[in-house]
């Protein structure tokens, strides 16, 4: 069992609305949708204003792209195929929220993101997505595999994502559906 825990703001304030992303991607490929109503029956009854801010920001679920993973550090090992996942938010804090059922990690796969310049690789296992430059992110010339990669971790675009990734990387993409890349 291990908790991963959700930012509900990127660093530059912007709202990253991963709880109704990854409720998204639940009810479109785990069938989940009753869970779903179970846990906006159980925010609305918390009166929790943070929480409901955090859970409900959007009008209609089917609206939302899916997030189906995360990349996370992995310094100790922690997450392979089987682990337990208790997703959170505000974990440490009082407001500390499990914001869905416990999932089991369906796989994992390494990911290095590095920075020469303005060019930015990324290799995820053994296959290198294309370098690409700042020139050709802010020109709309990105790989197939760099958009998936980018909208399935809940990210609005390849700028934002090499905006959060903004040193070199080494980690994990902690998969929760039996999406891989």
């Amino acid at each position: 069992m291990a908790t991963l825990s959700f930012k509900t703001q990127f660093p530059w304030g912007e709202p990253t609305y991963f709880i109704p992303k990854i409720w998204k991607g639940l009810i479109d490929n785990q069938k989940m949708y009753d869970d779903y109503l179970s846990y906006v029956t159980m925010v609305l009854e918390s009166g929790n204003d943070k929480i409901m801010e955090a859970f409900i920001p959007v009008r209609d679920i089917n609206t939302i792209v899916p997030k189906i993973h995360t990349i996370r550090e992995d310094k100790y090992d922690l997450w392979k195929p089987g682990r337990k996942i208790h997703m959170a938010v505000f974990n440490r804090t009082e407001h500390r929220f499990q914001f869905a059922p416990v999932l089991e990690c369906k796989s994992v796969q390494r990911i290095t993101i590095a920075h020469i310049n303005k060019t930015h690789i990324v290799h995820i296992g053994d296959d290198c997505i294309l370098p690409i430059s700042d020139y050709a992110i802010c020109g709309g010339i990105i790989p197939l595999k760099l958009k998936k990669l980018v909208r399935n971790d809940g990210f609005n675009s390849a700028e934002d994502f090499f905006r959060y990734f903004n040193k070199d990387f080494t980690g994990k993409i902690v998969h929760w559906t039996e999406y891989k890349y």
